[in-house]
């Protein structure tokens, strides 16, 4: 008999053997290589999820008598709001649909209000994913450079302050078309929670101001000698985005191993990062489901729509 369940102590002996077989994950993370998989992490995960008081992650697993068919593992990224699929096993491709069900379940009960995914465009797990109800919404290319030739940016970047969170979420208005924004945030609250990416809960980030408004946004974190970021920037000046990338390929010189998500809508930076050592990589597939919300928040989170959409 095939179920979906919550992992317990007793799935915890086929969940290690699963792991240690190597299976892929098809979940990419920020800071991870896409395929890698954090083992320990996910047995740490599933036996803390034996606590009454464990929030803010979950590990789900769809099993036939003693066989693991699929797991999927999830945590919150800034605030509890907005989870993200950080590990997805499927040694039958079909049974993920199942798993990531059962996550977004458990997501929804410690009062998620959507959850993330990103995957690889051609990985097996894409179709079952959009069964469970996780809907594309955008692509994004990964870029990679060994040592990012840096020159001089007429623009500076300077360190985040508390200050700036209202210039941001402006900043993502002007830049993200609007059905990415449908699925990611839609209201400042929502865009706090989303904001970290997963891996990385507290990125160095920076800012470059142009005539009193904020015209770019750098996200940055390490994972040993490799460095991860990604880039908003406002796509009125061909000249200001040719800035913002040189200023974030100062920032990496004479590091090794930089890597980028770049969105599809940002292909002018892309462009940018290739005219200085970037070479494009995978493509992947940034998919959302929105989760059901308690009748009482619905009224507040419908006035503070319309008021982002008013700013």
């Amino acid at each position: 008999m095939t179920q979906a369940h919550n992992a317990g102590i007793s799935d915890l002996v086929p969940l290690a053997t699963l792991l240690v077989r190597g299976t892929r994950n098809e979940a990419v993370g920020w800071l991870s290589p896409p395929g890698s998989s954090a083992a320990g992490a996910v047995l740490q995960r599933a036996a803390a999820a034996q606590l009454p008081w464990s929030r803010g992650s979950g590990v789900c697993l769809v099993t036939s008598g003693a066989r693991l068919r699929a797991l999927a593992s999830g945590r919150r990224r800034s605030a509890n709001a907005a989870w993200e699929v950080d590990q997805l096993y499927s040694p039958e491709a079909a049974a993920s649909a199942d798993a990531l069900d059962a996550l977004a379940g458990v997501a929804a009960q410690q009062g998620a209000h959507r959850i993330f995914l990103r995957v690889a465009l051609e990985s097996r797990v894409l179709e079952p994913a959009r069964t469970a109800g996780f809907m594309p919404y955008a692509t994004e290319c990964l870029m990679l450079a060994a040592r990012p030739q840096a020159e001089r940016s007429s623009l500076t970047l300077r360190l985040t302050t508390r200050t700036d969170m209202h210039g941001l979420f402006q900043l993502y208005n002007r830049v993200v078309p609007q059905n990415v924004r449908a699925a990611e945030a839609v209201t400042l609250e929502e865009w706090v929670a989303t904001r970290n990416p997963i891996g990385a809960q507290d990125p160095v980030q920076f800012v470059a101001d142009y005539e009193g408004e904020i015209a770019a946004w750098v996200r940055t974190a390490q994972n040993g000698p490799a460095a991860t970021f990604d880039v908003l920037v406002d796509p009125s000046s061909s000249d200001r985005t040719s800035s913002v990338a040189a200023a974030v390929c100062a920032l990496f010189a004479g590091g090794n191993g930089v890597r980028a998500f770049v969105p599809s809508y940002m292909e002018s930076f892309a462009y940018e990062l290739e005219r200085r050592g970037f070479d494009r990589g995978a493509e992947f597939a940034l998919l959302a489901r929105q989760l059901a919300k308690p009748v009482g928040e619905l009224k507040p989170a419908k006035v503070a729509e319309e008021a982002a959409w008013i700013t």
